[in-house]
Order: structure tokens, then C-alpha cells, then sequence
């Protein structure tokens, strides 16, 4: 008998546990022979309208689990797991139990076989509104911050960023605490990712002070680099004066001269916090632990650090001139006069450098800064603690 008189049969079944089980058996059968075409076929009827639901959902269910348990085979397994889930999408009638058996699998699989990108998009269309399976919502942050992380594994930062803000709506249900780290530390990945170097200082470090037994102490110093990496090539300005000043503090800051990747961190970090200019050269071991979107080109040129390096010095000018010619600022920061006037001019358009500029004149004139005056009377303070 051929397969297609075999279908013939089956479909002509008037019994639905009967036609079921015969479904099933079928299918189970080609499984085994690694028929891939005919296994197609088969799917094909099962999905077809003669067939009535309450013969096609169980049945369907079944299938995905024996495609599931298929994964040795890799080329079988993602060929039948892709094939399903297109059919089911297809199809008006959900079959959400069985797409999600299918999805999580190829997952993975995709995982396993790191086509990262691949897995977080087949993950990401599981219908989590569904009637006919239900999640959590624990289950749904879990899902959110899988694909989240696969993103960030091909530098898919925005669809990352997409995914770890959906995670955020769920997190109020989350009690796993690895879950929980997965997902702040998720988050603080995608901040970097996307270049929001001085939140994602914040997070990294707030993570880097956990003092939970399952976070090893080498892993919460490889948070705190993170973090002062972060935190160096952010935008100058108040706001990353503040975290400087939290990692400055930090009893476990020098620690991280003995970790090769990160020896040159608390140095380049003091010399940031305390406004002391800053030489290209002294940023040279620093850079090579930069991850590659750290070290981007922007389109005024310069790379990311280049470009913390040059908005520091800038500010440390400040604390040493209280007017400055544009030739002569330029020699300080290694950049011709007019380009240090158009990054001095970015600067206070931005609210980040307190200075006016007289163009007759070409000079740069520093305002005084209330705040960095009682920051400077706090310092003093702490030193005079310390000596006590």
C-alpha cells in the first residue's frame, strides 16, 4: 500500500482516538526510516481541513515531541522542527503546544550549532498570548532574556534591546535568582551595546556588589572592570563624574591590577576622577581590552576612547586655565584649533562643559562649576578622614 493510500485510510477513520493513534504510529514509523519527504507529507494531510482538530492538536503535540527527540540526527531534526513550525504558521487554527515544543528545540539546537541569531528569531515567535498553552510570567521573562542574550551573541543590539525591555514586564514574578542576574546583567549588556556606556557602568557595578554565594568573586571583579570600562568611555559631564567617583571608592579597585585584561583600569580610572590630563599613549593597554563595538568609529571621526580621552582633557583644561586659545587647546589635545573649538562648542551645547567661546578672540573661557567646588571641599575632607 502506498503512503498516500495509507493517508486515504486513516483520514477515512471515523473514530478520532482510532485515527489518531494511526496518525501517530505513521509518523513514528518514516521517523524511524528517516524518510524526510514522506514525514512532510504526512504533516501536510494531518493539517489538512478533512482532518477535524480534536485529531490534529494531539496528534500534532505527539509529533513535535518525537521531532524533538530526534536531535541527534541534526540535519533531520532542524529540516522536520523547521517544516512544522512553517505549516503551523500557515495554518488559521493554532497549535501554540506544539509550536513551542518545536521552537524551543530548534533553539537549542541553534545554540548548540551557535547560529545565535537564528535562535533567538525562531524563539522569539512562540505566541505567549496563547488560549490553548499558557505561560507564566517568569516563563515569558525566561523566553525574553534566552533570546536577548542570543542576540547579543551576533551584536544584534537593538533587537536585544527590544527583547530585555519586554523581559522588564515580567520581572515583578521572577523568584529565580539566576534568572534574575541574567536579566540585570542582560540589561546592562544591551546599555553597552547600544553605547550607554555610563548606565551600563552603573548596572555593571551594582551587579559586581552582589554578595551572593553563587557569584564567585573572580566573576564579580570581571563586573567591576566591566564596569570601570564603561565608565571611562562614557560622555564626559556630571553624570559620569558621579560613577568615576562610586568606582574611585571602591576598597576592590586595584585589585584589577592583577587581572591581565583589566591592569591598566584603576589607573586610567584615578587619573579620570582626579581631572588629571590624560596621554593618548597611557589609554594603549586599556584599549586592548576593548570589545570591537567599544572601539567604533563615530562619524566625527574618532574612535570611542579617542573621543573619552579627548572630552576629559577638555574638562581637566578647565581646572587648570581659566581661558585658553583654541591653537593652544588643540596642541593639548592633539587636534588642530578649529576641531577643538567644534568639540568644545558640542560640549556646552550639551550641557556638559561649563565654558563660553569668543570666537573674535579665539578663546575658550571656563565657567566656574558650583558643584565640582564642593565636590573639590568633599575630596579635601576625605583626604583629611584618611590621614586622621
Amino acid at each position: 500500500m502506498s503512503l498516500e493510500e495509507r493517508l486515504e485510510a486513516i483520514v477515512a477513520q471515523h473514530d478520532a482516538k482510532t485515527q489518531a493513534a494511526a496518525f501517530q504510529a505513521l509518523f513514528e514509523e518514516l521517523l524511524a526510516q528517516q524518510a524526510v519527504a514522506p514525514m512532510q507529507q504526512v504533516i501536510t494531510r494531518l493539517l489538512a481541513d478533512e482532518v477535524p482538530q480534536q485529531t490534529t492538536r494531539p496528534v500534532l503535540t505527539a509529533i513535535a515531541k518525537a521531532i524533538k527527540g530526534a536531535q541527534s540526527n541534526g540535519e533531520i531534526f532542524s529540516t522536520m522542527a523547521t517544516f512544522c513550525i512553517q505549516q503551523i504558521r500557515m495554518h488559521a487554527v493554532k497549535f501554540d503546544e506544539a509550536d513551542y515544543i518545536l521552537r524551543d528545540a530548534l533553539f537549542n539546537y541553534y545554540l548548540e550549532t551557535q547560529q545565535f541569531k537564528d535562535a533567538a528569531t525562531t524563539l522569539v515567535g512562540v505566541n505567549m498570548e496563547s488560549v490553548t498553552k499558557t505561560f507564566t510570567d517568569a516563563e515569558k521573562a525566561d523566553i525574553y532574556v534566552k533570546c536577548a542574550e542570543a542576540y547579543l551573541q551576533e551584536e544584534e543590539s537593538d533587537q536585544a534591546d527590544v527583547c530585555v525591555n519586554k523581559a522588564s514586564m515580567f520581572m515583578h514574578a521572577v523568584e529565580d535568582s539566576k534568572l534574575m542576574l541574567r536579566y540585570k546583567f542582560t540589561y546592562a549588556r544591551v546599555m553597552d551595546a547600544n553605547r550607554k556606556f555610563v548606565d551600563a557602568a552603573m548596572r555593571y557595578h551594582e551587579l559586581s556588589t552582589g554578595t551572593s554565594s553563587e557569584t564567585p568573586q573572580n566573576e564579580l571583579l570581571e563586573l567591576l572592570g566591566m564596569a570601570v570600562t564603561c565608565a571611562v568611555l562614557g560622555k564626559a559631564g556630571p553624570p559620569r563624574s558621579r560613577v568615576l567617583g562610586l568606582l574611585y571608592k571602591d576598597e576592590r579597585l586595584h585589585h584589577l591590577d592583577h587581572m591581565p585584561k583589566y591592569s591598566s583600569h584603576s589607573s586610567v580610572l584615578t587619573k579620570m576622577y582626579t581631572e588629571q590630563l590624560l596621554r593618548r599613549d597611557e589609554l594603549a593597554t586599556f584599549e586592548g581590552s576593548l570589545q570591537a563595538h567599544q572601539k567604533a568609529q563615530g562619524s566625527d571621526g574618532f574612535s570611542i576612547p579617542e573621543k573619552a580621552v579627548i572630552e576629559h582633557n577638555m574638562l581637566a583644561t578647565g581646572k587648570i586655565y581659566d581661558n585658553i586659545h583654541f591653537g593652544e587647546l588643540g596642541q593639548i589635545l592633539r587636534l588642530d584649533a578649529a576641531t577643538a573649538e567644534k568639540v568644545a562648542a558640542r560640549m556646552i551645547t550639551e550641557g556638559r562643559l561649563l565654558a563660553s567661546i569668543d570666537q573674535t578672540a579665539s578663546l575658550l573661557l571656563f565657567e566656574a562649576d558650583a558643584d565640582a567646588l564642593l565636590s573639590w571641599d568633599e575630596r579635601i575632607k576625605e583626604l583629611c578622614d584618611d590621614v586622621a
